[in-house]
């Protein structure tokens, strides 16, 4: 994978991202070429040595395990740079697209000993994760899927190629359908429309893949097929993104509660429906999500951080259905926003338990639900039964 950055080199990069170079000729030429690729590392052929500069240096001489130096470049002082001989393009270049990364190789179209001049170079082939069929980066005993995602207000969709095989799939749904048939496919390379909320399914993606301490803002870029200002413009850093991905997953689970809160039924009943779908959804986003997973385990302080303002919107709707039913004269409680608050702090201190199955040893899930049922209704002041 690539090499690490911390948050630092990632924020010293962004205040140089508009970093002016006063190139020699050799760089004017390889920024030029960069230019058609801007999200691919461009392999540039300069006499019997493939070259990286810049970003791609950086990132290669990580992925690769080889020396970062540095160039002269007139004016400008220097560049980063990274590179290897020509002949060992066959061993390097399929670690890097097994990285993820799309790869721009870019060759001398001359003789360098016909010309005086700078030598013609342009990009002859452009390797991605997806849509290789180089024995090199292939794995024949899975799949190399190229995704397609449309995410679309009411359903989204997703089509799923195998170049190397001639397998092609398609398939409608929610968007959690599509985030588990993501997951399960796993595709090497994924493509949809550049956006705000594009950007957001693209870092999730890339935080279950790579997992956030080793995913960059740059990474994150490169994946929406954003540029870093963009990027930028929406998020000040990581974290923000972070957050973004968090509450997006979060929103899913209050939409199931609001729908379940909405349903015609007994209201003993649909206040245990509640309770038993913030388990049962939480669970599902998070087993399908190494981003939360990963975080709910290690830091669950950490993720609460993020969860404040989803606390006191399922807060709310608890206290919408205490008061329907305190109307009823089924539940009798003196302060409903303390009662729905109770139920709140017992609920978050159930999930690590429930989540990871300890919740289970020793006892049956019925006993599990006649527990629970017997302190949520002697906490509403509910005897009945439904």
């Amino acid at each position: 994978m690539g090499a690490k950055k911390s948050d630092t080199s990632v924020d010293k990069s962004a205040e140089s991202k508009d970093k002016k170079y006063v190139e020699t000729p050799l760089m004017k030429q390889y920024y030029q070429i960069k230019a058609v690729h801007p999200d691919a590392i461009l392999l540039f052929r300069v006499g019997d040595f493939y070259e990286t500069f810049g970003e791609d240096a950086i990132k290669t001489s990580g992925i690769l395990n080889i020396t970062l130096t540095r160039r002269a470049n007139g004016a400008a002082s220097y560049v980063e740079l990274a590179g290897f001989p020509y002949h060992a393009l066959d061993n390097y270049m399929p670690k890097l697209v097994r990285a993820g990364e799309r790869v721009a190789i870019c060759e001398q179209l001359e003789d360098p000993k016909m010309t005086k001049k700078l030598v013609k170079r342009g990009i002859t082939e452009l390797v991605t994760p997806g849509v290789s069929i180089n024995d090199n980066i292939l794995n024949n005993r899975e799949n190399n899927f190229l995704a397609g995602v449309h995410f679309g207000d009411k359903s989204s969709g997703v089509a799923f190629l195998d170049i190397s095989t001639g397998e092609y799939l398609v398939a409608q749904g929610t968007t959690d359908y599509i985030d588990k048939l993501l997951v399960n496919f796993a595709p090497k390379e994924l493509l949809y429309l550049r956006g705000k909320k594009q950007l957001i399914e693209a870092a999730k993606l890339l935080f279950i893949r790579k997992g956030f301490d080793n995913t960059t803002m740059s990474d994150i870029a490169t994946e929406s097929g954003l540029c870093r200002r963009t990027l930028y413009s929406y998020y000040e850093s990581k974290i923000d993104v972070y957050q973004a991905v968090v509450s997006n997953e979060m929103s899913k689970v209050l939409e199931r509660l609001k729908l379940v809160a909405a349903l015609d039924m007994p209201i003993q009943q649909k206040i245990m429906e509640l309770i038993y779908a913030h388990f049962k959804v939480l669970k599902e986003v998070i087993d399908n999500n190494g981003t939360l997973k990963s975080s709910f385990f290690r830091n669950i302080w950490y993720l609460e951080h993020f969860r404040k303002d989803f606390d006191e919107q399922e807060k709310l709707i608890l206290q919408s259905v205490i008061m329907e039913g305190k109307s009823m004269g089924v539940f009798h409680v003196g302060n409903v926003k303390r009662a729905a608050d109770v139920i709140n702090y017992c609920m978050r201190g159930f999930e690590v338990p429930y989540i990871s199955g300890r919740l289970w040893r020793g006892n049956t899930k019925e006993e599990i639900k006649q527990d629970t049922q017997k302190m949520v209704f002697g906490a509403l002041g509910c005897v009945d039964k439904f």
